[in-house]
Formats: C-alpha cells, sequence, structure tokens
C-alpha cells in the first residue's frame, strides 16, 4: 500500500501534446483516506487530496462546503498520484 504523509505534496502528471514535450503538472495536498462515510463500508481504500488553495483555507476538513476542492482516488488509480521524487523521474524520462 502507498503511503502519504497528512498535509504532504504530491503530484499528478499529463501532457498537453501527444508526443509529451509539454507536461501539465497539477499539485495537491494529501488529505486523508476514507474520509466519507460510504467510504468507511467499503473494503477498498479511498485516498483524498485537496487543492492547495482548499489545502491552505480549510486544511483536510472534508465538509459540504468545499467538496469541490477535494480530489478523491481510489486503488485503480492511485498510481497517478505521484510523490516528488516520482514527478522529476517521469520529468527526465519525458
Amino acid at each position: 500500500m502507498r503511503q502519504f504523509e497528512l498535509g504532504g505534496c504530491c503530484f499528478m502528471l499529463s501532457f498537453f501534446d501527444s508526443e509529451g514535450r509539454i507536461p501539465i503538472v497539477e499539485t495537491y495536498i494529501f488529505a486523508g483516506t476514507d474520509l466519507m462515510e460510504d467510504d468507511r463500508e467499503s473494503s477498498a481504500t479511498t485516498w483524498y487530496f485537496k487543492t492547495p488553495e482548499g489545502y491552505s483555507a480549510s486544511g483536510a476538513e472534508l465538509n459540504s462546503q468545499n467538496m469541490q476542492s477535494f480530489i478523491r482516488v481510489g486503488e485503480d488509480t492511485l498510481e497517478l498520484v505521484l510523490s516528488r521524487q516520482q514527478l522529476i523521474e517521469q520529468l527526465q524520462e519525458s
């Protein structure tokens, strides 16, 4: 299982072009796992990440007013969330 530091930066990398020459890096802050009640009923873990703006406004708290600043990531797409070192390595490869 991947480990993230609560409040630590994570990244998602995509590319604007099909040749992989123009990277798009999105920064997120790890907010926790299984934050919603329906997550706790599932056997799979759900990870929550928050935009830097959202995190600086209200921390890792999840409520109906700030849900739009969160992204919810399941086990099937967790490999898209990169550590700083993984981001550097992927950028060097492209």
